[in-house]
C-alpha cells in the first residue's frame, strides 16, 4: 500500500533456502504472492524487493523474514500460518480465535489429531533455525505463560498433525519483558483490520456513468474487523504526476460514478484510510481499473444470495445482471485467502475443481475464505467478470437454535405496490426482540415460485423499494431473503414469493386499509393473545372499525405439520 502511493517502481523476486545459509532465486516467482511448490518442501522462504527511483536510477534491494521451513501437505488441505495474541496484563501468549476456529475446523472436518509445541526463537532466527523448544510437546493446546528468560526474544507455535504436516504460526516480534505488549505492536494491531480495498462494478468492461463501489475487506482471516470509520479518496491515473496518480475533487465516498475525463485517462483506483480509537491506520489503495471509453457488450454478475458470513453447505448461486445477445456463459468458483484484484489476479491453487457450474455449495474445506466465481462468455464478445462473496466461510459458533417467523405484504400485490414485510426472530422458541430488529432483509424478482431454491435466476430490485420498483413486473414475482447473523455468522434464513404481480396500481379502496397484522401479547403468545391489524405507512388509513372490508383471522403454530 505504502509502496503504491511512492511512485517507486517495483519489483519483486522469491527466494528459496534456509536462515544462516544461501539463498536463490525461485524461477519465475517475481509476483508479490506466491504459492509453495513441492519443490520447496525443506526450504525457507522469503521476498525481496528491488525499489528502483524513476528519475534519479536509484534502486535499494530490502528482504523480508524468512518463513519457517516448507512441509509436504498431505491433506492437500489449504494451510495456513497462524496469528498469536499477547495479553499484556498476564504476559501470556495465544492463538488468535479466527486461528483457532480455522484449526478446530481443520481437525475436525479431515478427522486429525494434533500435538502443540512453544519454541523461543532468537531474534534473525526461526523455529528450524535457533529455535528453542519450550518444554514438551502437548497433545492439547494451552496459552503460553512468558517469564524471564523470554526476554529479547520471538516466540512461536508449531501444530503437528497426526499425518505429519506441520501448521506454523507467524513469529511474534521481540518481547520486551514483564508488562510488554511488544507483540501487539503497531503492524500486528492492523494486521487484525481489514486490510484490502477493492473495486467492484455492476458490469464490465466499465464506462461513462457506471456507479463504482469501494469493498473494504480482509487479506487473511485474522484481518476480519471492521474499522470504526473510513474515510475514501477516488483517484485518477496521470503519468505526469510524482505519483503518477491525481486526487479527483469530492469525489470521497465509497461509491463513485464514473465521468468522461475517467474514459480519457484510462484508470481509475481507491485509497482507503480505515480509523480505530480515533488512530489513523495505514492506507489501503486498491489495485487500479481500467474504464473503456467505447462500451458495445458488458457482462455483469454478482453472487447471491449477499449474506455474512457464508455458512458450511449454504447454496450460492451467481445471478447475471448484463450479458451480450446470444452469450455462452461458463464458470470457474474459487477460495480465496484474500480478496485482492480481479480474476486475473487469482491463482490457479485457487481454483475449486469440478466447481464450473452456476451454483456452489459451501464446504468445510472453504473454512474462513471468500468464495469468487469467474464468468467467461465463450461466444464472440470474449468477456470475462468475476464477484466475490461479500464475507468469508464459517461454521456455527452457538448451540442456540434460532428460526424466523415471517410474512409478505401486500397480498395481493400489483405493479404499483411497495412491498414490504413483517418478521420476528425465535431463539430456543422464544421471540428474540432485538434479533428480529436486526434482521435483514433483501429484495429479489423472479419468474416463477420454483425458482426459490436457485439464487443464481434471482434479479436484485434496487433499495429503497418504490412504487415504480415493479413496473412493468406483472406475472412475475417477488422474492424475499431474510437472514440473521449472530456473532457475525448466518444463523437463521427464511425465503418468502409472494403471489404473481398483477398489473396497473392498486385499487384506491384496498390501498387505504391497513396492511400491517399483530398479536398481543407475543412473547410468549397464550391464550389470551389478541390479534389486530395496524397502518404501515402514511396512506393505509382504514381500520376495521370503518366497516368498509372484513377481517377475517387464522391460527396456525409454527410447530404444526
Amino acid at each position: 500500500t505504502t509502496l503504491a502511493q511512492s511512485g517507486l517502481d517495483v519489483a519483486y523476486q522469491w527466494q528459496q533456502g534456509s536462515v544462516g545459509g544461501g539463498w536463490s532465486d525461485i524461477t519465475d516467482a517475481d509476483l508479490s504472492s506466491y504459492t509453495a511448490q513441492s519443490g520447496d518442501v525443506g526450504d525457507a522462504l522469503r521476498l525481496c524487493l528491488t525499489l528502483t527511483d524513476l528519475q534519479s536510477g536509484l534502486s535499494e534491494e530490502t528482504c523480508s523474514d524468512p518463513t519457517q521451513a516448507v512441509t509436504d501437505n498431505a491433506t492437500g488441505y489449504a494451510l495456513r500460518e497462524l496469528k498469536l495474541n499477547l495479553n499484556g496484563t498476564t504476559d501470556t501468549l495465544s492463538l488468535a480465535a479466527d486461528s483457532t476456529s480455522w484449526l478446530d475446523n481443520l481437525l475436525a472436518t479431515e478427522s486429525l489429531t494434533a500435538s502443540y509445541q512453544w519454541y523461543r526463537v532468537p531474534d534473525g532466527g526461526s523455529v528450524d533455525s535457533g529455535g528453542l523448544a519450550l518444554g514438551s510437546a502437548s497433545p492439547s493446546y494451552s496459552d503460553y505463560a512468558l517469564m524471564g528468560d523470554d526476554d529479547g526474544y520471538r516466540h512461536a507455535l508449531r501444530v503437528t498433525l497426526s499425518n505429519s504436516d506441520e501448521v506454523n504460526s507467524e513469529l511474534s516480534t521481540v518481547w520486551g519483558g514483564a508488562g510488554s505488549t511488544a507483540p501487539n505492536s503497531d503492524g500486528t494491531f492492523q494486521d487484525l483490520y481489514q486490510d484490502v480495498v477493492r473495486i467492484q462494478g455492476v458490469s464490465s468492461p466499465y464506462g461513462v456513468g457506471d456507479t463504482l463501489s469501494a469493498q473494504l475487506m480482509g487479506s487473511s482471516a485474522s484481518n476480519d474487523l471492521q474499522p470504526d470509520s473510513v474515510m475514501y479518496q477516488w483517484q485518477r491515473v496521470n503519468t505526469m504526476s510524482p505519483t503518477g496518480w491525481d486526487n479527483i475533487l469530492g469525489a470521497m465516498g465509497s461509491n463513485y460514478q464514473v465521468v468522461a475525463l475517467d474514459a480519457t485517462a484510462g484508470q481509475l483506483r481507491v485509497i482507503a484510510t480505515p480509523t480505530v480509537n480515533g488512530i489513523q491506520l495505514t492506507d489501503r489503495v486498491s489495485l487500479p481499473v481500467n474504464i473503456a471509453t467505447v462500451v458495445t457488450a458488458r457482462l455483469g454478475v454478482t453472487i447471491v444470495p449477499t449474506s455474512a458470513p457464508i455458512n458450511q453447505g449454504e447454496a450460492l448461486g451467481v445471478s447475471v445482471i448484463e450479458q451480450p445477445i446470444g452469450a455462452n456463459l461458463s464458470y470457474q468458483w474459487y477460495r480465496l485467502s484474500g480478496a485482492v484484484g480481479s480474476a486475473d489476479s487469482w491463482p490457479a491453487s485457487a481454483e475449486l475443481s469440478g466447481a464450473t457450474s452456476d451454483t456452489y455449495t459451501a464446504q468445510s474445506a472453504d473454512q474462513g475464505n471468500y468464495l469468487g466465481v469467474k464468468v467467461t462468455d465463450s461466444s464472440g464478445s470474449g468477456l470475462s467478470t468475476s464477484a466475490v462473496s461479500v464475507g468469508r466461510v464459517a461454521s456455527s459458533t452457538t448451540n442456540d437454535i434460532f428460526g424466523i417467523v415471517s410474512s409478505l405484504t401486500p397480498d395481493p400485490i400489483y405493479e404499483q405496490s411497495v412491498p414490504d414485510y413483517q418478521a420476528q426472530l425465535t431463539r430456543n422458541g422464544v421471540i428474540d426482540s432485538t434479533g428480529s430488529a436486526a434482521i435483514v432483509a433483501e429484495w429479489y424478482l423472479v419468474d416463477s415460485p420454483a425458482q426459490a431454491g436457485s439464487p443464481t435466476t434471482w434479479q436484485a430490485l434496487a433499495t429503497p423499494l418504490s412504487n415504480t420498483s415493479l413496473q412493468s413486473q406483472a406475472g412475475r414475482y417477488v422474492l424475499l431473503s431474510l437472514s440473521y447473523s449472530d456473532n457475525g455468522q448466518v444463523v437463521a434464513s427464511d425465503t418468502l414469493v409472494s403471489d404473481a404481480i398483477e398489473s396497473g396500481g392498486v385499487p384506491a379502496t384496498v390501498n387505504a386499509w391497513f396492511g400491517g397484522l399483530a398479536i398481543s401479547p407475543d412473547a410468549p403468545a397464550s391464550i389470551v393473545s389478541v390479534p389486530s391489524l395496524f397502518s404501515q405507512n402514511g396512506t393505509q388509513v382504514e381500520g376495521p372499525d370503518a366497516n368498509s372490508y372484513t377481517v377475517t383471522y387464522v391460527f396456525v403454530s409454527d410447530d404444526a405439520p
